[in-house]
């Protein structure tokens, strides 16, 4: 069958990230022996509609977020109108969130909940099949029935992720997916890539909805597996670095050190980094780490004051992050610091509590962003019983931890205060963050981007002047950069 994938994003110029997600999915996809389409697009700004209807699919795969929903229903609804014939999926972290109001509102035939790969495999082979009546035995899906949406369950997740095949990059360009600044924040880098080990992550954060996707039983690949990817990817993309999006890719020290020495082994002289928790890192395991060619760790450290950590139900303390960074320090890796601020009970008194956290660790890179609730997510059920969101407001492009003016979300505090505190606090890490002599040369393309988009530029710093955060203007600059680089690549 030819199936059309497309993720929908909310900015053509802020897709550094490849979709891995739905890469999966279409490997799985042609791996069954079906031709796959797959667009990674902002419809808004570049349309896909009449290359799909070139193509002419079978079916029409949707991929969305929360902040990217308004974009998929006017997508979905234009696709229809086009491709009355073709059957609808959608799915992703929105989608199984809110499944009942996704299918529901996009109008569409499927639903595909959770953990995609065999539920989309198996609904695809039953309708290729004419064996609509073995539908409802697929676990993970919503449909129509009888008028009615019928739901048959949660997916099994898949416990041998070896058994995948790698991401279907190949049904991308991948060039503007490699351009720098790249994932690791503060270390500017060209050819760098991302990739997953794992899935599933225990801890009951509040403002988290990972658990919802992935379970919350932790599943992983083999070293020797993930190492072959990475072969993989030096090979066809001649990627120098790599960046792992794991919850919890060092929550198991035994495989990260095996990894590690595998790495090492092959001798490949890629830099790479991962996201930790702080009481999940120790010298024995950062050691083979940093000889593997390990680079920087990005801790969610989230808030300097034990009671909000509480509150968030994190599971560590400020006195283990101090730990951690020292640490750090004293290994000469690079370590970056993510904090949010707004939670429920915090005073103003716990955010400075976060501030001279935030200085003391002295992190390579630090961000504060607000807390967002998420659909999905234990803070956003909370948020909508004690009404401090709109009920209504289910979908739009402020479900983003980038709210660059003020969150939508403001409990103890107005937004305009939060905004405030969150400016103060950001902008007195603005030089470390950003200014390093190791990225000289990507600070001269960056100027190349503004003076040939000069009123991209102005834009930029009118967007600057409305809320005084220089890391939102630095943000801005990066966009029109990759913007820049998409154009030249001619990408879709």
């Amino acid at each position: 069958m030819r199936i059309s994938l497309i993720n929908v994003q909310i900015s053509e110029g802020n897709n550094i990230v490849p979709p891995l997600g739905i890469l999966y999915i279409a490997a799985v996809l042609e791996q069954q022996g079906n031709e796959i389409q797959v667009f990674d697009i902002d419809p808004d700004v570049s349309p896909c509609i009449d290359q799909v209807r070139k193509f002419s699919p079978h079916i029409v795969g949707i991929g969305c977020y929360t902040n990217t929903y308004p974009k998929a229903r006017r997508l979905v609804a234009k696709l229809k109108q086009e491709l009355p014939q073709a059957i609808f999926v959608c799915g992703g972290v929105h989608a199984t969130a809110k499944p009942q109001e996704t299918i529901r509102e996009l109008k569409v035939d499927y639903l595909v909940y959770a953990e995609g790969e065999r539920s989309m495999s198996q609904l695809v082979g039953c309708l290729e099949s004419g064996s609509h009546q073995e539908i409802p035995s697929i676990k993970g899906l919503y449909y129509w029935k009888d008028g009615e949406i019928a739901h048959t369950g949660p997916p099994d997740l898949i416990d041998e992720l070896d058994s995948l095949p790698f991401p279907a990059r190949h049904l991308l360009d991948y060039r503007p997916y490699l351009v720098p600044p790249g994932m690791i924040r503060g270390y500017a880098m060209e050819c760098v890539t991302t990739i997953f080990t794992s899935r599933g992550c225990p801890y009951p954060c509040t403002y988290c909805a990972s658990h919802i996707v992935q379970g919350k039983k932790v599943r992983r690949r083999t070293a020797a597996n993930v190492v072959a990817e990475i072969e993989s990817l030096v090979r066809d993309y001649r990627i120098r670095g790599f960046y792992f999006c794991d919850d919890l890719v060092t929550g198991d020290r035994e495989w990260m050190m095996e990894f590690s020495r595998q790495l090492a082994e092959k001798n490949l002289g890629l830099r790479w980094a991962c996201q930790s928790r702080v009481d999940y890192v120790d010298e024995e395991m950062l050691r083979p780490m940093k000889q593997a060619g390990c680079v920087q760790l990005d801790f969610g450290v989230e808030s300097g004051s034990d009671k909000t950590l509480k509150t968030m139900k994190k599971k560590a303390t400020a006195d283990e992050a101090r730990a951690a960074f020292a640490l750090m320090h004293r290994m000469k890796m690079r370590a970056c610091a993510t904090f949010i601020l707004g939670f429920p009970g915090e005073t103003e008194e716990d955010m400075e509590e976060t501030y001279r956290l935030a200085k003391e660790i002295n992190a390579d890179y630090t961000a504060f962003y607000f807390l967002t609730p998420y659909p999905g997510t234990p803070i956003y059920n909370m948020a909508v019983q004690n009404a401090w969101i709109d009920p209504k407001l289910i979908a739009e492009e402020r479900f983003t931890h980038r709210q660059a003016a003020v969150p939508i979300m403001a409990i103890e505090h107005s937004p305009e205060k939060l905004a405030a505190i969150r400016r103060r606090f950001q902008n007195r890490f603005f030089v470390r963050n950003y200014l390093r002599w190791r990225n000289l040369r990507f600070y001269g393309s960056l100027l190349l981007a503004l003076l040939s988009s000069p009123r991209d530029t102005g834009r930029a710093l009118a967007g600057f002047f409305r809320t005084l955060r220089l890391d939102d203007l630095v943000e801005s600059v990066f966009e029109l950069h990759q913007r820049r680089h998409r154009a030249r690549f001619g990408a879709r």
